[in-house]
């Protein structure tokens, strides 16, 4: 098919942009096509999945063309689902070992298209977008503290990972680990996560409602891209959903392994369990103080303990004691019993926090931190 016929089957319309899906699926039929039908010159042997493009062309599929990663006088053009994208052949393989071997090293085996060879990605366009973006534009993917969009985050990070595009894995990374921070201080005072709206915003201090996604997807990549030092974080912050909302996101069945899914039921449970431990407080006698008024006040707040559990609102640990509670009780507690409560609570959420990376076979905090601090200067 000549370049002319070739272009006329690609639109000009980055706005166009389809649902991620198995790029495998046009492969498999034209395979099944080439085993039960007549030989038409597509029987070779050596067929792989970058022939999908020019499958395409020959079927005329529709194939979209996004202009802001359409550069007319370069010599690559990559294939995501439907989308083009036509890019610096020499610029992708400086910056990814893994596509310089595919590029410069095996060039026969793309196919070709308005002259150019032809790379297929078995990505979704929409990832693939924003990893060419942050690859050829200086102010796409900015290094903190400049934000980003989380979900954009996400794609950047995977496929810089995939690709070995070291700078760009760091300054995602960089973003990550901001993100989702390995300090126990920088947890305590993230607000209940409910899962009902945008999925855009998963800011420093508080979790958006509807950020439920996100997180499931994040613990996902977290472990693809071995940012271990982040798990126990975006773990502790997924099981704080109650259960109905984590069943009902996508996320749950398409991001997450049947294994990483146990894991957090069962840290789930725990985090539960450790909310009732550190509340144990209110079941120690102060030496010193002999006063009714303490003791009423301990079956008050006990009492709290029971309704707000019933009500699952325990699975929080780190922030099932707020700052309003603490002032509350001011009133109801002499000086000596608040001080010794305080400490108490305080020492059962280290203890609690120490404990948080075994329940996903990961090393301790310290060698986490060890290894985040290595990643982070590499």
């Amino acid at each position: 098919m000549h370049s002319q016929q070739q272009a006329s089957l690609v639109k000009s319309n980055s706005s166009r942009m389809p649902s991620d899906r198995k790029l495998t699926a046009e492969f498999e039929s034209k395979q099944r096509h080439r085993n039960t039908g007549p030989a038409n010159g597509c029987d070779s042997d050596n067929e792989s999945l970058a022939s999908v493009a020019q499958t395409a062309v020959e079927r005329e599929v529709a194939l979209t063309q996004v202009d802001e990663l359409w550069f007319d006088e370069d010599n690559l053009i990559v294939r995501a689902n439907d989308c083009l994208f036509r890019v610096s052949k020499g610029f992708l393989a400086a910056r990814s070992p893994v596509l310089k071997q595919t590029l410069l090293e095996n060039p026969g085996k793309l196919s070709t298209m308005l002259g150019c060879p032809v790379l297929v990605l078995p990505h979704s366009a929409t990832s693939v977008t924003h990893f060419l973006k942050a690859l050829f534009d200086a102010d796409y993917f900015l290094p903190p503290p400049q934000r980003c969009s989380i979900p954009t985050l996400l794609e950047i990070l995977r496929l810089a990972h995939i690709y070995q595009v070291k700078f760009l894995r760091k300054r995602a990374l960089l973003h990550f680990s901001a993100l989702f921070s390995s300090s126990m201080a920088d947890v305590v005072g993230l607000t209940r996560l409910s899962v009902n709206a945008d999925k855009e915003c998963l800011d420093d201090r508080t979790l958006s409602p509807g950020a439920g996604g996100i997180l499931l997807a994040a613990f996902q990549v977290a472990s693809e891209v071995g940012a271990l030092w982040s798990i126990p974080t975006i773990a502790y912050r997924c099981c704080t959903i109650d259960l109905a909302g984590l069943f009902a996101l996508p996320e749950w069945e398409s991001s997450l392994s049947v294994t990483q899914r146990r894991q957090l039921l069962i840290a789930r449970d725990k985090q539960k369990s450790a909310t009732r431990l550190i509340s144990r407080f209110l079941l120690v006698e102060i030496d010193h103080c002999s006063t009714f008024a303490c003791r009423a006040a301990r079956l008050h707040w006990l009492k709290l303990v029971d309704d707000r559990s019933r009500k699952g609102h325990d699975s929080d640990p780190l922030n099932f004691w707020t700052k309003e509670d603490w002032r509350d009780m001011r009133h109801e507690f002499c000086e000596v019993c608040l001080a010794e409560y305080k400490r108490i609570c305080s020492e059962e959420k280290v203890s609690f926090w120490s404990e948080l990376p075994r329940w996903f076979g990961l090393p301790d905090w310290q060698e986490l931190h060890r290894m985040e601090e290595e990643a982070l200067k590499a």
